[in-house]
């Protein structure tokens, strides 16, 4: 069986916290990163500078893809905003 990555990632006013853990046979977790960008480009749970955004985004998804290949593949995303819209991605 192989293990499952999983990521959880917290974007918020302040900053984007996130860990990466691996799912064991057992069903336990064990964590192998954790990490804190600062958050530019919102402001009171509100993007209000997509760009900064973006990159701050890009430096995650890069540091994640370094962690491990699949770390992209089962990502949990909390965004702490009245504003925010739910998709489902494919």
């Amino acid at each position: 069986m192989a293990q499952r990555t999983i990521v959880g990632l917290d974007i918020g006013t302040h900053g984007i916290k996130g860990v990466v853990g691996v799912l064991h046979k057992k069903g336990a977790y064990r964590f192998i990163k954790a990490f804190r960008y600062p958050s530019l480009g919102m402001r009171r749970g509100m993007v209000v500078d997509l760009e900064d955004v973006v990159s701050v985004l890009q430096k995650v998804a890069s540091d994640l893809k370094g962690v491990t290949n699949s770390a992209l593949k089962n990502v949990y995303v909390n965004i702490g905003s009245p504003q925010a819209d739910v998709k489902r991605s494919k």
